[in-house]
């Protein structure tokens, strides 16, 4: 099942002054959002994957490079990018059509991600990820 979230809520307080302007009491109002909270994560998680495959976009990619590349170069650590392309993907759509195509991309993410973790999806067929303090050599071995 879906893991239990703290509720999410809005509270605001007001005094209630007597005659001789003191404050007698307090009241409360407090607001239960957490359907709000959830249908916010929701949204932000739509805009930044992709809507067929469920990979990360070009958009996040880039937050998440920019934010490790000054880690990186702050901490004089080797950043890597992996470019992925699958070649001659058009011969998938055009022998099993373009649900084949999406099934075959579907399943290229998820084994990507199962050995990369985040991955990116670009433009059609390409994907991308940074690998944090990977040297060139390193990532340049690992599999695909």
């Amino acid at each position: 099942g879906r893991p239990q979230k703290r509720s999410s809520g809005s509270r605001a307080g007001s005094p209630i002054k007597d005659k001789d302007g003191g404050t007698n009491s307090v009241i409360w109002l407090a607001i239960n959002i957490t359907k709000r909270k959830d249908l916010e994560d929701q949204l932000k998680e739509l805009s930044a994957k992709d809507g067929l495959t469920g990979a990360y976009n070009k958009r996040y990619f880039m937050q998440i490079f920019d934010k490790e590349f000054s880690i990186a170069k702050r901490y004089k650590n080797k950043l890597s990018i992996l470019l992925i392309d699958i070649d001659n993907f058009k011969e998938v759509n055009d022998t099993y059509g373009h649900a084949g195509g999406d099934a075959v991309l579907k399943r290229f993410v998820i084994f990507c991600e199962d050995i990369y973790g985040i991955l990116t999806c670009l433009d059609g067929t390409e994907a991308r990820n940074s690998l944090s303090c990977c040297p060139v050599h390193q990532a340049w071995g690992l599999p695909l």
